[in-house]
């Protein structure tokens, strides 16, 4: 999956809402499978937003980053990533040394 950013599941999420997303391009058809993945959309007879994905516009709207965080947090590959982020930030008590692992 190539890269999608916030602004992009956003405008996807916004574009399924109002009936207006194509799903026949494969880029389309990538971000449709992510956005599952991520349970933001369902398809019954037609594409759908759940719950979640109503609620991720609104978090992406009203700047809540923990909500946003909780969704992603759903995919392996962010975690992978955030823990890593996590392991290497400097310490809040020395800005000077990471905890990053001699061996790395």
């Amino acid at each position: 999956m190539r890269p999608v950013t916030l602004k992009g599941i956003v405008t996807n999420l916004e574009r399924i809402k109002v009936g207006e997303f194509d799903v026949r391009s494969p880029r389309s058809k990538e971000i449709l499978g992510f956005l599952r993945r991520l349970g933001l959309v369902f398809e019954s007879d037609e594409l759908s937003l759940t719950s979640d994905g109503e609620a991720f516009i609104n978090a992406y709207r009203n700047g809540n980053a923990a909500f946003i965080h909780e969704v992603l947090m759903r995919l392996e590959e962010y975690r992978r990533v955030y823990d890593c982020l996590l392991y290497t930030s400097p310490s809040p008590r020395d800005l000077s040394t990471s905890r990053m692992p001699s061996s790395a």
